[in-house]
């Protein structure tokens, strides 16, 4: 699949982004450490995604520069994004068991 097929709409990525970055920032350091192969993260923020993943910038200590990372989806998601926030609390829930964490936020539902 091209990167082109894998993309979707430039407002649904730009909605998650906010969201995440404002609402989740924790949870994406969680999901670097967990699932992004940066154990070493300090903290994360969205960049963009696709289809196929997630994709991150990560703070690191000894290192004034942020650094990439990618968390795959579980799966390919659909073409509309209707998939991709179920699919964030998933690999959100995964990466917690990966670091044999815990959750121990109470999250609204929204």
């Amino acid at each position: 699949m091209t990167q082109q097929a894998a993309a979707f709409p430039v407002e649904v990525v730009e909605r998650v982004r906010k969201h995440l970055n404002r609402d989740h920032a924790a949870d994406m350091t969680t999901m670097a450490r967990g699932l992004g192969g940066r154990p070493d993260a300090t903290d994360a923020r969205m960049v963009s995604m696709d289809r196929l993943g997630l994709d991150l910038e990560v703070a690191v200590a000894g290192s004034a520069a942020w650094q990439p990372a990618r968390v795959p989806w579980s799966r390919e998601l659909g073409e509309d994004g209707t998939e991709v926030r179920g699919e964030v609390t998933q690999r959100f829930k995964d990466a917690l068991e990966v670091l044999g964490e815990v959750d121990t936020v109470e999250r609204p539902d929204h």
